[in-house]
Parts: structure tokens; sequence; C-alpha cells
């Protein structure tokens, strides 16, 4: 794997083509009837991937920038002041992209810090709130605490998850599907995925699109754990499931925040909530549930496709036509047709001139006359 300027710019491109695909088979039924939630699940994996690892790879094919990237290059050599330590406009971009990436990142985990602590000192799930059966579900290691305001019952923590429950009016079964679900988020380490997409929001906090990937994320991982639940069920339950969603959201809809933080915690879209209000994420997840569209799979034609894209979007890089090197310092890169040089020959000797200035004797000109750059050079003599 290697690292460069080029590869970055091109992964940034290629996530934003796909990210922009992403959104279009969420937002349209007529593409989402195609792109099932397996289709789309493996699909915002291969973004992550491209996003985490910005490198070249071994079969990448490496193709000339003439013109784009070498102007973004010298753009980025700028001297913007005029000091010993040469203070490029590249480097001072570096040193902001690093810098916030470095307040983004604090500011993510203080915020964790905070959520935790505030969860931790609810107090614990009265025995009598879950009936006997539901409760039976839960393993032993999984904490469960109450808040006495109506939140969104939600799943936190990687290492050590819990379950956060609230005052809202359920039935056993609404209690058998919101545990079943939090329960699948935690055998499926959402939070963790959640996180890790949250650390790429981090690093390209400058790069408008991550933030959308961060909400379509969310769908997905939502819409598949919907899918989880209702695989294989009877009608009943599908329905009962759906009605569910549709029941605790009409609980929670005119709740009014009693503070920041607790605002922070409804709507956080780093915790796994069993009803999250972002982005339309509810209604996609009803529809998905209505049209049953996640328990039908994807086409084996975009499977293999989608199997391959991997490899399509590392094979090819463009890297800039030339770059100042050691081995070119002091070269001259001569076009065809160039108007401001020629050569001079005096006697049987030639000289290289270039916008009137003598760059020394040509050696070997019989041999160096054969190239087409040489050839398209006019020839004066020294009279």
């Amino acid at each position: 794997m290697k690292f460069s300027i080029a590869s970055l710019l091109i992964s940034l491109c290629l996530a934003s083509v796909l990210i922009i695909l992403l959104r279009l088979f969420l937002s349209h039924k007529l593409t989402y009837k195609q792109f099932r939630i397996d289709f789309l699940s493996i699909f915002s994996f291969i973004i992550t991937l491209r996003l985490l690892l910005p490198f070249e790879f071994a079969n990448t094919q490496t193709i000339a920038s003439q013109y784009i990237l070498p102007a973004i290059y010298s753009v980025g050599k700028i001297d913007l002041i005029n000091t010993s330590l040469k203070l490029t406009l590249g480097k001072i971009l570096l040193a902001i992209w690093i810098c916030g990436s470095i307040i983004s990142l604090l500011h993510f985990f203080k915020n964790k810090y905070l959520l935790r602590n505030f969860t931790h000192s609810l107090v614990k799930l009265p025995e009598n709130y879950l009936d006997p059966s539901v409760r039976e579900m839960i393993p032993q290691k999984i904490k469960l605490y109450y808040s006495k305001l109506p939140n969104s019952p939600y799943t936190f923590g990687v290492i050590r998850p819990g379950i956060v429950f609230s005052n809202l009016k359920l039935s056993v079964d609404d209690q058998r599907f919101i545990v079943g679900h939090e329960l699948e988020h935690i055998r499926r380490h959402d939070n963790f995925k959640k996180y890790v997409i949250e650390i790429l929001v981090c690093i390209y906090w400058w790069y408008p699109l991550i933030y959308l990937f961060r909400r379509e994320v969310n769908s997905i991982i939502e819409i598949n754990i919907d899918y989880q639940m209702i695989k294989n069920k009877n009608s009943k339950i599908y329905f009962d499931y759906t009605e569910c969603l549709i029941k605790v959201a009409k609980q929670l809809k005119n709740f009014t925040f009693h503070s920041k933080l607790q605002k922070e915690i409804y709507k956080n879209s780093n915790l796994s909530n069993f009803v999250l209000f972002q982005e339309n994420t509810l209604t996609r997840r009803i529809n998905f549930l209505l049209e049953e569209y996640p328990v039908k799979q994807t086409s084996w034609v975009l499977k293999i496709l989608l199997v391959l894209l991997p490899l399509i979007i590392t094979s090819v890089i463009f890297e800039p036509y030339h770059d100042k090197t050691k081995l070119t310092e002091g070269t001259l890169n001569l076009k065809k047709g160039q108007n401001e040089a020629f050569i001079l020959k005096d006697k049987e000797t030639y000289y290289l001139i270039v916008k009137g200035k003598n760059l020394g004797k040509i050696k070997d000109f019989t041999k160096l006359k054969k190239d087409s750059s040489f050839k398209s050079l006019p020839m004066k003599i020294k009279k």
C-alpha cells in the first residue's frame, strides 16, 4: 500500500460517486426495489473501507494526468509566507486538516464520556418493568437502566453494552420486539460500526458528503435490524412489529426535551435507538417493511458486480505527469513547437538556446536529433 495526494484525491472522488449512488438507492422506491438490504449493507461497507484506506494497492494501474493534477500540485506549492520554513498553501491546508481532526476527535470522545456517565447515573430497571418472559431474553451481562422521561429505548456501549428503557406504555409484545431489536444491535456490534463511521467524520470533517454518508449508514443499520426481526416470521409478527414502531414513534412525537444532554441522547446518531428520528429514517424503515423489500434477495448479477466493485475502484489512479524530484531537478521538458527554443550551430558544435539563455553544449547531437522534441526545434547558424 502507498499513500499519496493523488491516491487521496481519487479515493474521495470515488467515494463521492458511491455515496451519491447510495443516497439514490435509499431515496427512490424504484431503485430500492432492485437493491436489497444485503446489497446496501455491503455497498456502504465498501465505501467505508475506501475512506479508511485511501491508498494505492498492488492491482493499481497509474495513468498520467497532464493538466489537472499538475495544476493542483502547483497550487499546493505556492509560498504564502516567505520564510525559511517555506510555508506553502499545501502545508497550511494540511495543518488546518490535522488540527480540525484532532479537535473533532476530542469533542467526540468528550461526548462519549458525558453520555456514558449520564446513562450510568440512571436507576436500574425495576424488576416489574418487563414481563418475566421478556426479561429471560436478556443475558445477565447486559445492564438494564430506566429513565423517568419518555426516551426511545436505546443500546449503548461496545465492550459492556447496556439497554435503557423509559416510561413508555408498552404491551408484552411491544417489549418483546424492543428487546429483540436492541439485542440484535448488540449481537451485530452496531455501536462499534457507528463509532467507526464517527471516526471517519472526525477525520474528513471538511468533506460535506461524509455527513450524508453517516445518515445513510444509520438508516441501513436500522433497516437491517428490522429485516432480522421479521425474517422467516409469519405475517402477524411482520405487521405487529411494524405497528410497534409506529406506536413508539407516536408516543415520542410531542416529547419536550428537559435538558440539552437529554436532547443529544435522543437525537444521537451513535446510539442504537429503537426509533431514530433522523432524515426520514423511520419513514424508510416502514416503507421497507410494508413493501416487503428487505425479505427479498439481491439478484445474482448485482451481487457479482458488488464483488468486483472493490477491485474496480482500486484498479486505477491518476498521478501528475511530472513532478520535481532530485532526478529531474535541473532538467528541461521541451514541447513540440516551443517558440522560444532553438538550436544554435557554431561550426561543428551545437548549443541549446531557451528564452535567450545558452543552456550549454549538446553532446551526441547526431543521436539526439532523432528525438521528436529536438526535431521540431529550429536551427540557427552562428555567422
